[in-house]
């Protein structure tokens, strides 16, 4: 009777692990809310400030 090891490949198990975690992230989703207590002006000063790098 065959062994356990001769039908499971290891290395490719792990490559397959290795190649899923080097993938590059993706990009974020942003929403915007519109509610009455933030003013625009804050929002689009925070909003410069990390995605612009400003």
């Amino acid at each position: 009777m065959g062994k356990t090891n001769d039908w499971l490949d290891f290395d490719q198990l792990a490559e397959e692990k290795v190649r899923d975690a080097l993938k590059p992230p993706s990009m974020y989703k942003v929403i915007l809310v519109n509610d009455d207590y933030t003013p625009m002006e804050f929002l689009l000063t925070c909003y410069k400030n990390s995605f612009l790098m400003m």
